[in-house]
């Protein structure tokens, strides 16, 4: 005769599993029915124009990007001084920062006659660690101050940042 032990101990966890399953069924919360959200409607054709000369940066924007360009600079001179970065490195981090002065948003404070000044020089072709260029970078941390909006150079945690 056949031991019924672990028969009956199958069993009993089939069993088991089957309750526990016809209990997690009956336990579920019942769906409730979400109220349909009605899609917005779109038009094929712009409805409006768009003006690209509706938003004129104000001078803390404008000192703000200053900064940023800044920054990159003063890293990139600081990097190299260091021995970080190479001079190949440094001379493309110089164009990088030219580039990013050609395309200067354009603004119409007090401050953006300078700024317009330094990007004429960037178009030109000239870089942004020369005497000229540095010059005219003087220029706009100045008017900047005179407009309360600060140029703020960033440094690196290396720097002491």
């Amino acid at each position: 005769m056949r031991d019924a032990g672990p028969r009956l101990l199958r069993l009993a966890a089939v069993a088991a599993a089957l309750i526990a399953l016809a209990g997690c069924a009956n336990t579920a919360p019942a769906e409730t029915e979400t109220p349909a959200v009605p899609s917005p409607t779109v038009s094929a054709s712009p409805t409006g124009t768009f003006d690209a000369t509706a938003y004129q940066p104000d001078a803390a924007w404008e000192c703000g990007y200053v900064s940023a360009l800044e920054t990159a600079n003063f890293h990139a001179s600081a990097l190299l001084s260091k021995g970080t970065i190479d001079q190949a490195d440094y001379d493309a981090r110089q164009v990088a920062v030219q580039q990013a002065w050609s395309i200067f948003p354009r603004g119409a404070s007090p401050v953006t006659p300078t700024i317009r000044a330094v990007e004429s020089l960037a178009d030109a072709g000239e870089m942004p660690a020369s005497d000229t260029f540095r010059q005219a970078v003087r220029a706009i941390t100045d008017a900047c101050e005179a407009n309360r909006a600060p140029v703020i150079v960033g440094s690196l945690a290396a720097q002491g940042g």
